[in-house]
């Protein structure tokens, strides 16, 4: 198999666990926090999470596939290479992996019979976030930090994505105007801290502010932050614009919401596959 057809195929694997795990932690971080979801939506949200806890495992074990086959060079025999797999699973990939099942799997029973219990469900989604940091770049110098960074962010992002579905199907709703002001409270935290601790990652992994700025890898993270800072954007109209509309019942707001909310979801998905080819094709600056 082609060198480049092994490095795409790390990347769209690598896309799917960013996606599917992330929808599954925040969707399960909203009902958490949520409890006055219409039940139909309700149950909308708990099918998502199962599915996407589902895809997190299978492309988890599936991007170790890949990984092997693409170090070993021996076409599809090369990704059930025995003794390439053993070894990866004794690093810190194998910890990473065991970890996101483990959560996965613990997230999947809570949402079934304990959703609403904040301190319960937290656990899944913390070690969710976790096994991204035991892998990829933030495992060079600085570790501690960078490790914690990289978790907290990730936590930002997975509330984040995660509140993006059902916020959609709950515009229209009774208590949505209620639930969309609930959420922009919080937001008003959490996207300041996503961004900030993003620049700090950043400004860690590649060495130095400067180095954001004359790296071929910095440009690629100040993109992803200028993604954010979009978001932000968006998620401020939707606060002091849309949602008050909606309180109101002005014609058309849900509309107008709902589209912010997709464009936002589609900017995601561009942050996550910059970030999936970052860490596969990019190294670190020396």
């Amino acid at each position: 198999m082609d060198f480049s057809i092994w490095l795409f195929l790390l990347i769209i694997t690598k896309l799917v666990v960013y996606t599917t795990s992330f929808l599954a932690i925040g969707g399960a971080g909203f009902l958490a926090l949520f409890h006055d979801v219409e039940n139909g939506i309700s149950a909308v949200i708990r099918r998502l999470i199962y599915i996407c806890a589902a895809l997190a495992i299978l492309s988890s074990i599936g991007f170790l596939l890949v990984q092997s086959g693409y170090i070993v060079e021996d076409g599809l025999a090369g990704m059930f290479d025995v003794e390439m797999l053993q070894i990866f699973l004794e690093e810190n990939m194998g910890s990473s992996l065991y970890m996101r099942i483990f959560a996965m799997i613990l997230l999947i029973l809570l949402v079934m019979f304990l959703p609403y219990q904040k301190l319960f469900i937290a656990v899944p989604i913390v070690l969710t976030s976790t096994s991204f940091a035991l892998v990829g770049h933030a495992t060079g110098d600085y570790q501690i930090y960078t490790s914690i960074l990289l978790t907290v962010h990730l936590l930002a992002v997975g509330f984040w994505v995660g509140a993006l579905w059902p916020l959609y199907l709950s515009a229209n709703q009774p208590s949505g105007a209620a639930m969309l002001a609930q959420f922009g409270k919080i937001a008003s935290f959490v996207v300041p801290l996503l961004i900030v601790v993003g620049l700090l990652f950043g400004i860690y992994i590649v060495g130095s502010f400067a180095a954001l700025f004359n790296s071929s890898y910095g440009i690629s993270l100040l993109i992803k932050v200028a993604i954010v800072g979009v978001l932000l954007g968006l998620a401020t109209l939707n606060k002091i614009l849309f949602v008050p509309y909606i309180a109101a019942q002005r014609p058309k707001a849900v509309q107008w919401l709902r589209l912010t909310i997709a464009v936002e979801a589609v900017a995601f998905l561009a942050i996550f596959t910059v970030t999936a080819a970052l860490t596969t094709i990019m190294t670190l600056p020396e």
